[in-house]
């Protein structure tokens, strides 16, 4: 009965939010923001039935188990376990008394949030997803938000594709795992940046704040490759001639320094922060996840890199083949179950538009192309750096789809508007101009002042 009233209560819930949200869009962006939260409601179902009916287990389950018993035990005993709870949650050193899976790591504050939920829900495993869901899907809202602000109008339904309905990451945000806090963290943080940008410091930096708390307890690389990116994003836009934002770039020296210094000040400073992903320790991970992945093997290995580099450097060596990896792979013939097979169709068709974009506008010319907009490029700056790190430290195809969802969104809004841009392009040219427009880069600030005058 609990299960039913806890799911009806977040169901509610979540429709009041969106209700609130889609009041000033536009009747399709209502529909495909409702259909994205029915997709995440419907996956938070999908995840319980296959966890407990087809796995008989996992790490939501795992997860479940843990935070229970903190949360009975702070039942019990408030004045006790509450500062128990908050040392667990902010990865204090491991209880002797009281030994909890992942204490002391990322794994440990994971244990807390569910225990914190499980309170809340008296302990509904079906009211946890569903809360989860509903907050992964507004995080996608608020990511949705900083690309409906900058690009097209003609655009905004791809976006709204690529941001909310790509299969692997509404599956991924829709259970009780680390990946789902990740991703309702990202996008308030994402437009928290594009707040600062755009000259609100104060609103921007509490959206930063906020979401970065959740990724800086459950996966704390994310931040790095974010970093990246917004150094990445600044740097291009303040690069970009101020004659409209959509002339060529124009490189000011001064913007490239503190470009390059932002990027190795958020390294730094993060790597201060947590020094398990120090540059020096680094390497030391990636070779001991490797060597855990060869002795565990199974149906779904794949060997990345050389578990025998102990040094950033070494590994670095394999990057082209972690990025290839983490945004091509799993191949169709290489998936052994249902969700492989998912995530390969899905991959198939993003690497078929991926194609279609190179061939006809080349490399350069689609590089220019997102140059021209620096939130998409610091996009692509900020998924070449998670791929990185994910390929690397993945030996798995099974977990390669769920450790990789934080930057689905953010490659599917990469290509979806290079590949709507090559294809508006090829629309309005002539047929001798054809071949000379897959030479040059689509402009995507040209497309907007048209979609503005036509409005």
């Amino acid at each position: 009965m609990i299960d039913i009233v806890a799911s009806l209560v977040v169901v509610l819930f979540g429709g009041i939010l969106l209700a609130a949200a889609v009041r000033n869009v536009s009747r399709l962006e209502q529909r495909l923001m409702a259909l994205s939260l029915a997709a995440h409601v419907a996956s938070a179902l999908a995840q319980i039935g296959i966890t407990q009916g087809i796995y008989g287990g996992g790490d939501m389950l795992n997860y479940m188990s843990e935070g229970s018993l903190v949360a009975h035990a702070f039942e019990l005993d408030p004045r006790e376990f509450g500062p128990f709870w908050l040392d667990l949650l902010l990865q204090g050193e491991p209880s002797t008394t009281f030994p909890v899976l992942g204490a002391g790591s990322s794994t440990g504050s994971m244990v807390a949030i569910t225990a914190a939920l499980a309170l809340v829900f008296r302990y509904s495993l079906f009211g946890i997803c569903l809360a989860i869901a509903v907050a992964a899907c507004f995080g996608k809202f608020a990511l949705y938000r900083v690309f409906r602000e900058v690009l097209p109008t003609p655009m905004r339904a791809r976006i709204l594709i690529a941001i909310l309905l790509m299969p692997s990451a509404v599956f991924w945000s829709a259970g009780v795992l680390k990946e789902s806090l990740v991703i309702a963290g990202v996008g308030p943080l994402w437009l928290g940046i594009h707040r600062i940008l755009r000259g609100r410091p104060v609103w921007g930096s509490i959206l930063v704040l906020v979401g970065a708390i959740p990724i800086a307890l459950l996966k704390s690389y994310t931040l790095f490759a974010l970093g990246v990116g917004a150094a990445a994003w600044f740097t291009m836009d303040r690069l970009l001639s101020r004659s409209g934002r959509t002339g060529p770039v124009r490189i000011r020296p001064i913007y490239l320094i503190v470009g390059a210094a932002l990027t190795y000040a958020s390294v730094i400073g993060l790597s201060q922060l947590f020094p398990k992903y120090s540059v020096d320790q680094m390497g030391e991970d990636l070779a001991r996840y490797q060597r855990l992945g060869v002795q565990v093997g199974g149906g779904s290995f794949y060997q990345m890199g050389d578990e025998g580099a102990m040094s950033l450097q070494k590994q670095i060596a394999f990057g082209p083949l972690a990025i290839a990896t983490a945004l091509f792979r799993p191949f169709v013939f290489e998936a052994n179950n249902g969700l492989a097979l998912m995530a390969s169709l899905e991959i198939l068709v993003m690497t078929i538009l991926v194609v279609q974009v190179l061939l006809r506008t080349g490399p350069r010319s689609a590089l220019r192309a997102l140059m021209s907009t620096p939130v998409l490029f610091g996009s692509l700056v900020f998924v070449l750096a998670f791929g990185l790190g994910v390929g690397l430290a993945t030996t798995n195809f099974g977990t390669l789809s769920r450790y990789r969802m934080p930057l689905v969104p953010f490659y599917a809004v990469v290509v979806f508007v290079l590949q709507s841009s090559v294809a508006r392009k090829a629309a309005v040219s002539p047929p001798r101009a054809r071949a000379a427009a897959s030479r040059t880069p689509p402009r995507l600030g040209r497309i907007r002042r048209q979609s503005r005058g036509a409005s």
